[in-house]
């Protein structure tokens, strides 16, 4: 008799009783979400990212719309309560946040962060990489832990700022309950920060290349007005006015003084023979009385030292407030001062004169606005001297024709003398022309006595009139 032998069955799939409660529609909607769910969230990614991207390419060089624009995003992203980016300025790092509380902000302000364990932000540039802090209240290493219960910081999370593998920043980011950040979110900020370092390092680009051209333009701006300068000196016939006022000029505009003054040194006293813009009152005050300098006042420290002297508020000095300097009261009073250049016009290194520069307004002379005025200084040195060697150059050719003219007279006179045989009249003729032009008189005459009278006379005009001289027997020229 043959057994029947039945075979087990295979038990079947019994759902959830969860799942029993929901409609089939339901299940479906349910599993569409899940399988979308990633895909959203890495639409979302791919849209915060742009949207950086967008801000950076549009950002005319502006850093910090950028900067907040990427710690918010990020911060929205990983869910983050608050964020916060540092950028290293002169070896500390410097902060500026997203959402934290004005008494942390306060905090942030006045700390200056190091490279350490002690801090998130040291401690993620000292790595290199990005560091995740479980629990800021309780971390061993953690050491402003005070500030984080102000700040409410619990979890947190900070990546580096890395340009050429060094650290220039940091992004950090944190929760105010404890919840660890995991590795997406390390991820995901860690394509931030490398968005920032992009952003930074097309403003500093940018700033580099503003820099060298500002830096070229003032230097062509400097190498036209020298030549200008020199074209002056060059055409100016030894006239020292029309250099020292173009000089002046140039030194104004360029350096953005208010007024310019140039000065002569005669071993005591400063006597104005220039000015620019100078306040009609102050120009006056100056014009009526030489400035003879007190030795501790920044002008009698330049005569003494014979180097430029540059006082950023002549308020400020001790010969102003004890009103001992006229020459600084005089400046404030009238209104002419407050910053004050000057520098001294050096020939064979004795002074001669110098040159000021004068600012209403506390504002200090850049060391490139100083040098140029020491330039000025030099080729105002360079125009004094061309007109003094013009000068006696033109004094010697007067005195050398003068003594040409005479030796020519006296030998056309001694030619004629040779030639004459015994006429005096030929003679006397060419005496007393040459004795007329040689000492540029109108008309001369001269008179000869015989017994007593006056029988003939001879003489050369320069004028119609003729004029008898009231003394006879002689040359007599009149002008």
């Amino acid at each position: 008799m043959n057994k029947h032998i039945e075979k087990p069955k295979t038990p079947r799939k019994t759902a959830s009783p969860k799942s029993l409660n929901k409609p089939k529609t339901q299940q479906r909607t349910s599993g569409k979400r899940a399988r979308t769910k990633a895909p959203d969230e890495a639409r979302r990614q791919l849209s915060a990212l742009a949207d950086v991207l967008s801000a950076i390419s549009g950002s005319k060089f502006e850093l910090q719309p950028v900067l907040d624009r990427v710690v918010r995003t990020a911060a929205r992203l990983c869910r983050a309560k608050q964020a916060l980016i540092f950028r290293l300025e002169d070896g500390v790092y410097l902060a500026a946040g997203y959402s934290i509380s004005p008494a942390y902000s306060e905090i942030e302000r006045r700390s200056q962060i190091s490279p350490g364990p002690g801090t998130l932000v040291g401690r993620a540039a000292m790595a290199r990489r990005a560091v995740r802090i479980n629990d800021a209240w309780t971390d061993p290493l953690y050491e402003r832990k005070e500030d984080a219960k102000i700040g409410r910081h619990r979890s947190m999370i900070g990546v580096p700022l890395l340009r050429d593998g060094e650290p220039i920043g940091v992004i950090g980011l944190s929760r105010s309950r404890v919840d660890p950040f995991s590795e997406r979110d390390v991820e995901l900020v860690t394509t931030f920060a490398n968005q920032a370092v992009i952003a930074i390092e097309n403003v500093r680009l940018f700033e580099a290349e503003q820099q060298r051209t500002h830096e070229l333009t003032e230097s062509l701006e400097q190498q036209t007005a020298t030549a200008e300068v020199l074209q002056v000196i060059s055409r100016s016939q030894g006239e020292l006015e029309p250099v020292f006022a173009t000089m002046l000029e140039k030194a104004v505009r360029m350096c953005g003084a208010t007024f310019g003054n140039i000065y002569r040194w005669d071993g005591e006293a400063l006597h104005i023979v220039a000015t620019h813009k100078t306040p009609p009152a102050f120009a006056e005050e100056r014009k009526r009385s030489p400035y003879r300098p007190d030795p501790k006042s920044p002008v009698g420290r330049m005569v003494a030292a014979k180097t430029p002297m540059h006082v950023r508020d002549v308020t400020a000095e001790d010969v102003y407030l004890a009103r001992r300097d006229s020459g600084a009261v005089a400046a404030v009073e009238l209104g002419a001062a407050r910053t004050v250049l000057s520098v001294p016009l050096l020939d064979r290194g004795e002074m001669i004169g110098a040159f000021f520069l004068c600012r209403q307004h506390v504002q200090s002379f850049t060391d490139k606005q100083i040098k140029l005025v020491q330039h000025f200084a030099t080729q105002a040195v360079i125009a004094i001297e061309n007109a003094r060697l013009l000068n006696e150059l033109r004094e010697r050719t007067a005195d050398l024709t003068e003594a040409l003219g005479q030796q020519k007279a006296i030998s056309g006179v001694l030619q004629l003398l040779s030639d004459s045989s015994g006429k005096l009249e030929a003679i006397f003729q060419a005496i007393l022309e040459s004795a007329v032009n040689i000492c540029q008189a109108h008309f001369g005459n001269m008179f000869l006595y015989k017994d007593g009278a006056l029988p003939r006379s001879c003489d050369v005009q320069r004028t119609r009139t003729i004029r008898k001289s009231p003394h006879a027997g002689a040359v007599h020229a009149a002008s």
